[in-house]
């Protein structure tokens, strides 16, 4: 599982690299390639969140995941409250985008969410190693 993520990590860098995303900058970038960045960022943490939790797999239910995160892995340390937080903000940001495709995301924003994302992704990374 620790592979998997540490793939699922490198992947976002590579996003947030692309012409698209300018953490600069707070004009629009095209809406569907951001909409799916949002998604791939929240899938990647999702998947961070799953491979901490030694508590059996919350699967894909987001009620049981923020369970999972907030119930658990936060009070346990984890995770941090940042950590935690980054998770549904991107949960919300790629609910409230797919919902509205012709709606355009920030580039800043986007970026933002995908610089948090990797952060994530490399503590849950370091949190898997010491626990194995």
């Amino acid at each position: 599982m620790a592979d998997q993520l540490a793939v699922v990590e490198g992947s976002l860098p590579a996003i947030g690299r692309t012409r698209y995303v300018r953490s600069d900058s707070f004009e629009p970038v095209n809406a569907g390639l951001a909409t799916q960045a949002l998604g791939l960022a929240r899938d990647a943490l999702a998947f961070g969140g799953r491979a901490l939790s030694d508590r059996g797999d919350p699967g894909d239910d987001p009620a049981r995941l923020f369970a999972v995160l907030y119930g658990d892995l936060l009070p346990r340390g984890l995770i941090s409250q940042e950590d935690a937080d980054t998770l549904a903000r991107a949960s919300e940001l790629a609910r409230a985008f797919a919902a509205g495709q012709d709606r355009e995301i920030p580039s800043a924003l986007l970026a933002s969410v995908l610089e948090q994302a990797g952060n994530f992704l490399t503590r849950a990374g370091d949190q898997l190693a010491r626990l194995s």
